[in-house]
């Protein structure tokens, strides 16, 4: 049975327990919902959904890129991608940013309903304030969110025992049906209802009463629901690749993903989204433990939230859809620690320290410390995405097939230009896939490349590994002309083309760029110069880097590389030496301070900095060759 709160503690007013904490957790949660469109794949969601919209037919076959031209495509993600182009179409990338936070909004109320149900508001909101975080990695224009959202609907719903009448059932049919039809994990409803059903069975098997009429029919009708949609049953299939991207059976680039990474690697432990779950989970663990112990749970709920949980195991991205359950689960089997209120002054200081922490995303400081080069907001990242490219090339009539840079192959086909590759990674023949990749740094491969695709084009986003590897060679190769570059991008062309742009020199083009306003553009800029071979514009891009985040490591480092390759020993020493003052255990500027101390001539003092990077990094090979190197072959 639900814990009823009672709407009064003596000496405490009803504000704190029911307006303050909910109040103050919801615009801690609007902080870090509203931002900047940073993700690659929603620009090909909404591209394909604009096509889908054009034509009024589903795409069976790929025609979106050059490398999957006629390959066969599994769009399972149509509906969405028709609701993401139908805001674009209202209000561009805004209204997209917007359903996203719409989405999120309607999943969270649902989910904090779901709470409240066993528990206070007060203690419901700060258990909410740890799902939102822990969900905040998805805070993007993304299918899933429909996954997310489903699985709240389907866990009040399931929760409340509303199955039990035909209207009901066909209200869960119809959620069904919107899931099938707008991501490929919505096996996971009739995965909700089996456990519904397998824990009916168990009951019915241990007290000898049969009540298996209306958890049969929910299964039958979630099953039912789950093949409408264009693709029938083959819609099972497809969800079964996508389950087979995150885990150790992954295949290699897929494992590259951050999303995809393992949920308790070190990628994913670095971001604080990672910590909130694990706070779920162990209050999950203590919950199903509870429960047992009192014998007064849920079966199917227990079996629900462990397959959830195990879900969670596999991959960051599935963190969410464990996160979502957790929270009602976590407040129906600890209700009885959670039914009273907070005391006054608890409550006070958790409004005031989630209150402060509104600062974080509001200020950037949030994205800054995690390396996430975007900013609150409604746009798209100007950081990543070039707001002038799509103009340029309409005026070029560039009308050849260009490569680019993985990420931008969804801004591409946004934008009517058709890229080489673009996230659906699972559309393009795998062998061929790697090749791509590997191409800018295999010069042999990036010819194949050139001439299988007849490219006469290249698009590069700065810092990109493509950029970093390609930029070196296509500036000292003749048939390829640059013709374009802004703070985000460098676009390059076969230099026997009709109707060439005018070439753009590097060295000159700093004094024709507006200020980057952003540390991660200079930084970005920074890096393309440097790749160009315009060596004083790079550090002059460093220096407005560190102007605008003094404490930005990399500037540091590619100062220092820059000043040592043009022979000033000492400002690169001093570069490494303000790395040192902020972190020192950087063994990558106690190495090059060690370079740079034997090209004095003070080995004694080169061999120090080897010690003390070998103290952090006894087993590195490049610090042990290095210290052999100046001692001899002694050890140290």
């Amino acid at each position: 049975m639900p814990i009823v709160a009672s709407d009064t503690q003596p000496g405490i007013p009803r504000f704190i327990f029911f307006r303050l904490l909910p109040l103050v957790v919801s615009l801690a949660v609007a902080a870090f919902l509203v931002r900047e469109v940073v993700d690659a794949d929603t620009w090909w969601q909404v591209g394909i959904g604009r096509d889908i919209l054009a034509r009024w037919e589903i795409p069976g076959t790929d025609r979106f890129s050059a490398a999957g031209f006629g390959r066969p495509y599994h769009d399972s993600h149509w509906l969405f991608q028709v609701l993401l182009a139908s805001a674009d179409r209202l209000a561009g990338m805004v209204g997209v940013n917007l359903v996203m936070i719409t989405l999120w909004g309607v999943i969270l109320f649902f989910c904090y309903r779901a709470m409240c149900r066993w528990i206070p508001a007060d203690n419901a909101s700060l258990l909410l304030f740890c799902v939102a975080l822990a969900c905040s990695d998805r805070f993007t224009p993304r299918p899933d969110l429909i996954t997310i959202l489903m699985v709240v609907l389907f866990y009040l719903r399931l929760q409340e025992e509303r199955y039990r009448s035909s209207w009901q059932l066909l209200l869960f049919a119809f959620l069904q049906v919107i899931w099938t039809n707008s991501h490929g994990l919505f096996v996971i409803g009739p995965f909700m209802a089996g456990c519904v059903l397998a824990g009916a069975a168990i009951s019915s098997i241990r007290s000898g009463e049969a009540d298996l009429k209306w958890p049969l029919l929910l299964f039958l009708a979630v099953a039912a629901a789950s093949i409408v949609s264009p693709f029938g049953v083959d819609g099972w299939r497809y969800a079964l690749l996508l389950a087979t991207e995150a885990g150790p059976a992954a295949p290699t680039f897929f494992k590259t993903i951050a999303e995809l990474t393992p949920t308790f690697g070190n990628i994913s432990r670095s971001a604080p989204d990672f910590w909130f779950f694990l706070i779920l989970l162990l209050l999950a663990a203590v919950a199903a433990f509870e429960a047992l112990r009192a014998r007064r749970f849920s079966l199917s709920r227990l079996l629900l939230i462990a397959g959830l949980a195990a879900a969670a195991c596999t991959g960051r991205r599935n963190i969410p859809l464990f996160a979502v359950a957790a929270g009602p689960f976590i407040a129906e089997h600890l209700s009885g620690y959670l039914r009273g209120h907070l005391p006054r002054a608890v409550a006070v200081a958790a409004a005031a320290l989630i209150l402060f922490s509104c600062w974080f995303p509001l200020s950037g400081r949030y994205y800054r410390m995690l390396n996430y080069p975007i900013r609150a907001g409604l746009q798209a990242s100007p950081i990543l995405f070039s707001a002038d490219f799509p103009r340029f090339m309409a005026a070029s009539g560039f009308s050849g097939q260009l490569y680019n840079s993985n990420y931008l192959g969804g801004y591409c086909l946004y934008h009517g230009i058709r890229p080489l590759t673009d996230g659906r990674w699972e559309v393009y023949d795998s062998e061929h896939l790697e090749q791509i990749f590997s191409a800018p740094g295999d010069q042999r491969l990036w010819e194949q490349i050139v001439s299988r695709h007849a490219l006469t084009g290249v698009l590069l986003l700065h810092d990109s590994e493509e950029a970093n590897n390609l930029l070196p060679r296509l500036r000292n190769d003749d048939r390829w002309r640059l013709v374009y570059a802004d703070l985000a991008v460098s676009f390059w062309m076969r230099a026997d083309q009709p109707k060439l742009p005018p070439a753009v020199d590097p060295a000159h083009l700093a004094k024709a760029l507006p200020q980057p306003m952003r540390p991660e553009q200079s930084l970005m800029l920074a890096s393309f110069f440097a790749a160009t071979g315009a060596t004083e514009e790079a550090i002059r891009s460093y220096r407005r880097t560190l102007f605008l985040d003094p404490g930005e490591k990399r500037a540091l480092h590619g100062m220092g590389g820059l000043y040592a390759s043009t022979g000033r020993l000492f400002e690169s020493e001093q570069a490494y030496l303000a790395l040192l003052k902020q972190d020192d255990q950087d063994t990558a500027a106690l190495n090059e301070l060690a370079f740079l101390a034997y090209r004095r001539g003070k080995t004694d003092l080169a061999i120090t900095y080897l010690r003390q990077a070998l103290s952090i990094k006894p087993h590195d090979a490049d610090l042990q060759a290095n210290y052999r190197r100046l001692t001899g072959g002694g050890s140290r």
